[in-house]
């Protein structure tokens, strides 16, 4: 049997973007997912995407912002920064 994932029991916590939380709660070659927390006024690349389109998401509240991110396949090594153009 599994263990059981979640945010308090996850397969690796990482920090990413600007000062933001990511728990894997599953990781294989087929299939990520993860839970990721924005704090407000930060911004990151996100939501359902076709492949190779850039992409991107904000948080402009003063509250945290939870969601969970799936992929298939694994997003393993597909982030690429960007410098945001006003």
């Amino acid at each position: 049997m599994n263990a059981v994932v979640s945010r308090e029991n996850p397969l690796n916590h990482y920090l990413w973007g600007d000062h933001c939380d990511g728990w894997n709660l599953v990781d294989t070659a087929d299939l990520s997912v993860k839970m990721e927390r924005m704090p407000g006024h930060t911004t990151e690349q996100g939501l359902e995407i076709p492949p190779r389109l850039r992409h991107r998401i904000r948080n402009e509240s003063d509250t945290d912002l939870e969601f969970i991110l799936c992929s298939q396949p694994s997003t393993a090594g597909d982030r690429i920064n960007i410098k945001e153009e006003l």
